[in-house]
This record gives C-alpha cells, sequence and structure tokens, in this order.
C-alpha cells in the first residue's frame, strides 16, 4: 500500500534470518557487515556486484554543470 512502507535495520533482517535458520542473530550481523565491507571494495574499485535474485549494483557519478 502506498505510503506505508516501513524501514528495515540489518538488525531487523538479522533477527528474521536467525528466526528462519540455525543462525544466531550476531552471526547474520557479523557477515552482513563483512559482505557489505567487501562489496564497498568492488564498488570503489569501480566494477560491479551481481547479487541474484536482488539485482545488479554498481556506482555512478553525477553534477551539475556550470557555464564556466
Amino acid at each position: 500500500e502506498a505510503g506505508s512502507s516501513r524501514l528495515s535495520t540489518q538488525n531487523d533482517v538479522a533477527a528474521e534470518v536467525e528466526e528462519a535458520s540455525t543462525l544466531t542473530k550476531g552471526d547474520v550481523v557479523h557477515v552482513l557487515s563483512i559482505f557489505m565491507s567487501e562489496m564497498r571494495k568492488v564498488l570503489v574499485r569501480g566494477d560491479r556486484v551481481k547479487i541474484d535474485g536482488l539485482g545488479t549494483f554498481f556506482m555512478t557519478l553525477s553534477c551539475n554543470g556550470v557555464e564556466t
């Protein structure tokens, strides 16, 4: 429903994964942190990251032009 979305944090996601698996919330948070760090390295290098079922991530750069 439009206008009814909410923000889920890394901890929220970790808690859901904990309930659906044998991993602890702490394990999930740790893996997510490492994953984001590694993903950031790839993106900063200028490469893309494809995660099946989620999408392809890449960095872009844009700015407003000026006359001079």
